[in-house]
């Protein structure tokens, strides 16, 4: 059985691998763990506060208890690029986005030549850019 990371990693890669200018991901994340897991997934970050403790961290913290350091200035915080480009909400029924992408195709005859996208339902084809399977 594979783990919420492994199932991640695994569609991340099959999307990274087709030709096309990005992607949406419906209904994904839904929680603050889910969208840590994605932002670790794309970008490799995870706050400091969540990695495990390192043997030196944990001495430090003990030492801390016998005697107060002394103070030291505050390193500068350094902003770290996120994976993702943009984050959108649409208050929009799931059944809805599912209707919009299964309809909706590609059809390009050419490499060279722009990919021709429809809708079988809101945005059909014209009669001269119909898709192949549909002239014959």
């Amino acid at each position: 059985m594979q783990t919420e990371q492994e199932t991640l990693n695994k569609e991340l890669t099959e999307l990274l691998k087709a030709k096309s200018n990005g992607w949406v991901l419906v209904d994904f994340p839904c929680t603050y763990a889910q969208a840590k897991l994605l932002e670790q997934t794309l970008s490799g970050y995870q706050p400091n506060v969540e990695l495990d403790p390192i043997n030196r961290d944990t001495e430090l913290s003990e030492a801390m208890l016998l005697v107060q350091p002394t103070a030291k200035e505050e390193p500068p915080q350094e902003l770290q690029a996120s994976g993702l480009d943009a984050v959108m909400w649409f208050n929009c029924p799931i059944n809805e986005c599912l209707r919009r992408a299964d309809g909706r195709y590609f059809d390009s005859r050419d490499e060279a030549e722009q990919p021709f996208m429809f809708h079988v339902e809101d945005v059909q084809p014209p009669v001269d850019q119909a898709p192949l399977c549909e002239r014959l």
